[in-house]
């Protein structure tokens, strides 16, 4: 479900600067696949530092570095649309 791992940020760290360099694209969508836009944290990963009792400031180091990645978007020189969609709750009777 697009759990946020090393290639995907990998993935959203470049592609601004490849996105603000193409004359061609007049705007951006980013949006998940599958049934959810994004999962958050890849479990298996954390789940490894845990195994290894290697917590410290994981999860302050992977959230700034998913901050990281949405301010490159905000520089690029095209408006930038996130179609999020998940999971929704069912309305109770």
């Amino acid at each position: 479900m697009n759990a946020l791992n090393k290639d995907l940020a990998v993935g959203l760290n470049e592609a601004p600067g490849r996105l603000d360099a193409d004359q061609e694209i007049d705007v951006v969508v980013i949006a998940g696949a599958g049934r959810a836009f994004c999962a958050g944290g890849d479990l298996g990963v954390i789940g490894a530092g845990r195994e290894k009792n290697d917590l410290s400031g994981l999860a302050i180091r992977f959230c700034a570095r998913a901050c990281a990645r949405c301010f490159g978007f905000a520089r690029c020189g095209q408006p930038v649309i996130a179609a999020v969609h998940g999971a929704r709750r069912r309305a109770r009777a």
